[in-house]
């Protein structure tokens, strides 16, 4: 299913625990404030926007956005990406060996899990039974979902992370794809308020 508008485990020892600086821009769709507006700033976690107005690092941000993500899927993922490549920043609800996990680094532009939502700007639905596909599982040494939720994480027009996230249950995945969006754009707002921050307390 593609659509148009396209308390587990922690972060492993060694993965960042925050985003790496984007190099080379992959481009953003253009944000619909039309659609964003028609959409209560509740449904996206009041609680957690104040959260992620008072973190203080990369990495608070990160907590507050997976605390929200697992209250409503099984598994989620933060990837941070540099220029074209993605490596995990934080992850919840899975049980990653570091070792494995350690040198797993991600080509965004031919990695077949993030072409989901390249194109389409999403991709909400059943994981395509697609051999390359089922390969990024492997790799972390996780068990296959049903059925999955990626988007891209914008700041400045550039690709700065990805989330991932799958379903708990019967593998669904609770609220509206919208609300997650929101969260993301909370989420690209929140990292370029903290490295304000930083940038007046240095002065």
């Amino acid at each position: 299913e593609r659509r148009a508008s396209k308390r587990r485990g922690g972060t492993p020892k060694g993965v960042p625990n925050k985003p790496h600086p984007a190099g080379e821009a992959l481009p953003a769709p253009p944000i619909s404030w039309r659609t964003l507006g028609a959409v209560e700033s509740g449904d996206a976690g009041d609680e957690t926007a104040e959260l992620l107005c008072r973190a203080e690092s990369a990495e608070d941000v990160a907590e507050a956005i997976l605390a929200y993500a697992l209250e409503r899927m099984a598994r989620c993922i933060l990837f941070s990406v540099r220029s074209t490549e993605a490596v995990i920043w934080k992850a919840r609800g899975l049980e990653l060996d570091p070792e494995r996990v350690r040198h797993l680094v991600l080509p965004v532009r031919s990695e077949p899990i993030f072409g989901l939502f390249l194109g389409d700007g999403h991709y909400r639905g059943p994981l395509p039974a697609d051999r390359r596909l089922h390969s990024f599982y492997e790799r972390m040494g996780v068990r296959l979902p049903s059925r999955i939720l990626i988007l891209p994480v914008y700041l400045d027009d550039r690709l700065v992370a990805v989330f991932y996230g799958d379903g708990r249950r019967s593998d669904d995945i609770e609220g509206e794809t919208e609300h997650y969006k929101i969260l993301l754009r909370k989420l690209a707002l929140a990292l370029d308020l903290v490295d304000l921050k930083r940038k007046i307390r240095a002065l």
